[in-house]
């Protein structure tokens, strides 16, 4: 043995660390951690939660069953996924009112530290109405999220 490095043994040890570092990313609780997390697991845990509380603390006539999710768990959702705000990756999960998910629905995004959670609620017979107050290109993105999701 010469002491280089074949190439099918420098393959190994560069797929070993490229799943070091997946393995890192997902235990550092970064955005990218939260991709497959159901909403209610997204916010049990900081700073989503903190996110989540302060997006519907400044809204008006939050609908019951939005705001006593994080408490009782009663809601529909759908497994988080990653979509692009920008270059950033934002979570996107849904929630539905329980037993009525066709008339009520939350499309609901985090920024990619969950600093900042972002929403929009569709109701049959009203007006879509975003919570959080996101910038226009974070809307812009929300929306097409949400029409792709549609699709789906």
């Amino acid at each position: 043995m010469t002491g280089k490095i074949t190439p099918p043994f420098a393959r190994a040890i560069a797929s070993s660390l490229a799943m070091l570092a997946l393995v890192g990313a997902f235990a550092s609780g970064s955005a990218s951690a939260r991709a497959g997390a159901y909403l209610l697991d997204v916010i049990r845990t900081e700073p989503y939660r903190a996110a989540w509380t302060r997006m519907l603390a400044k809204e008006h006539d939050v609908p019951n069953w939005i705001a006593d999710f994080a408490v009782t768990g009663d809601g529909v959702t759908t497994p988080s996924h990653m979509v692009p705000v920008g270059r950033q990756p934002f979570t996107f999960a849904t929630l539905c009112k329980p037993h009525d998910c066709a008339d009520h629905m939350l499309y609901v995004f985090f920024a990619p530290d969950g600093a900042e959670a972002f929403a929009k609620l569709v109701e049959v017979g009203k007006a879509p109405r975003v919570l959080g107050q996101p910038d226009a290109g974070t809307a812009s993105a929300m929306d097409e999220a949400i029409a792709a999701s549609a699709q789906n």
